[in-house]
């Protein structure tokens, strides 16, 4: 006797759940910030036992499936995470300081923390030494979008000094933009034809409950907003796919590099109308931040950060010989500028190509475009790649759901507060990248009848 289908989802699902409550709440850190002896060795094996129930679950799915029975299995899950701290991530602090700047009357771009900190009145504004001392951003000018400030207002108004309530305000509206995220993608998957089950990829996804939910990262409001967005272009909602566009833009700023994309995709008059809407928007949101110093303040604090720091930079580590210590910072930010314009090279020649491929959807280019920003990046944290797993299952193509694993091998820089990058480690996680790659192009066809093909029976 067959053991019953429904049973063995149920039971799978439950060791999952364990698997994730295990990793979120159990797993060893001091202070949140750090793993402890071991623990990281355990959380590796912990994620990879949940990356492999995801295939198991998917072929126990029970038949009768449809679209809201995977929002409701999302929604359950998430809500598992809602009232967990974050960890191995401080960013949540910084969110919380902007959000007070705001609602003390301020302009977050305008002042350095290590300014606002020395204010006579600092503290009863809600400028706590805790909150200060929670983030290692204090001399940079804030660089957060205005979608992303006025959850930050929000966060700090109802949360007042309560460090873990204004948490909790920002992952209510995160739990939101991850709704929408399983929605857009559902959908572009039916209307790919594309298996729904391939979406337990992204709702099961450890990446992505682990950052986007756990650890307060906006990226996840930018995948609702950019799967809108492509949902809207499919269904030739073009208006909306400009609203969408510039929504995503003012989350995070990545997707304005992307508009170029849509130049000879689209005919002239849609992509005016996308173009011209998402600009309008991301104007229209940045107005009330306005000020001569407002772009000179976040250039000066994006310049600094991304050119004196890097973090899991395989290919600009492979340049320098970094695998063998050959360390040369100065070398380093010489050679970040050149990357930054191979990046600029690579989209325009990339929105050439296009032109003469016109049958590929609109989540492969973008696909692509992500993929060589984030192989070109000279700090690449995990939550940064979460896009490129909705838009890979959407592209029929494994690559990013097997970085979304393993770029869960530069946490090994977690294992002590001097956070010590593990070279060898990030050699493992570009080389089996670049096999992956190398398959999926190789095998484009066979592995999208395997596996990315509906069937008559479920889908």
């Amino acid at each position: 006797m067959k053991p019953n289908r429904n049973i063995l989802f149920g039971g799978i699902l439950a060791v999952f759940a364990g698997l994730l409550l295990f990793a979120t709440y159990g797993i060893g850190r001091v202070e949140e910030k750090f793993f402890t002896p071991f623990s990281f060795e355990i959380f590796l094996a912990t994620a990879a036992a949940m990356f492999l129930c995801i295939p198991a679950l998917q072929r126990f799915l029970p038949k009768q499936w449809q679209l809201k029975h995977f929002l409701y299995l999302g929604i359950g899950i998430r809500l598992l995470l809602f009232f967990a701290a974050p960890n191995l991530s401080d960013d949540y602090y910084r969110f919380i300081w902007d959000g007070a700047v705001i609602k003390n009357g301020h302009n977050p771009f305008h002042y350095l923390p290590s300014e606002i900190i020395t204010w006579e009145n600092a503290a009863s504004m809600g400028f706590t030494q805790e909150l200060y001392e929670g983030f290692n951003s204090q001399n940079y000018y804030s660089v957060y979008p205005p979608v992303n400030q006025f959850i930050y207002w929000m966060s700090s108004v109802i949360g007042g000094n309560n460090i873990y309530v204004s948490g909790l305000v920002m992952r209510f509206f995160l739990l939101l933009g991850e709704l929408g995220s399983m929605f857009f993608l559902l959908k572009l998957l039916e209307k790919y034809r594309i298996p729904l089950k391939q979406s337990l990829f992204y709702i099961l996804n450890p990446l992505i409950l682990f950052e986007l939910n756990v650890n307060l990262h906006f990226e996840g409001l930018m995948v609702c907003f950019l799967l809108g967005a492509i949902y809207m272009i499919e269904t030739k909602r073009m208006y909306l796919a400009g609203l969408f566009w510039g929504l995503a833009i003012c989350t995070k700023l990545l997707p304005l590099a992307f508009l170029p994309l849509l130049l000879f995709r689209y005919k002239f008059l849609d992509t005016l109308k996308i173009g011209t809407i998402a600009l309008l928007t991301t104007a229209i949101l940045f107005v009330p931040f306005y000020s001569e110093t407002m772009l000179p303040n976040m250039q000066d604090s994006l310049d600094r950060y991304f050119g004196f720091f890097f973090f899991n930079a395989g290919l600009t580590y492979a340049i320098l010989g970094y695998f063998t210590h050959l360390k040369d910072y100065e070398f380093l930010r010489e050679l970040m500028p050149v990357l930054k314009q191979v990046f600029v090279l690579g989209i325009l020649g990339y929105t050439v190509a296009i032109y003469f491929l016109r049958k590929t959807s609109m989540a492969t280019y973008l696909f692509w475009g992500a993929f060589l920003y984030f192989i070109l990046a000279g700090i690449l944290h995990p939550w940064y790649i979460t896009i490129l797993v909705p838009l890979g299952i959407l592209s029929k193509k494994w690559t990013g759901i097997a970085w979304s694993f393993l770029i869960l091998l530069s946490y090994s820089a977690y294992r002590s507060a001097s956070y010590a990058e593990d070279y060898r480690l990030i050699a493992v996680e570009f080389g089996l990248l670049l096999v992956v790659v190398l398959l999926d192009i190789l095998f484009r066809k066979r592995i999208e009848q395997r596996f990315f093909t509906a069937s008559e029976e479920l889908h």
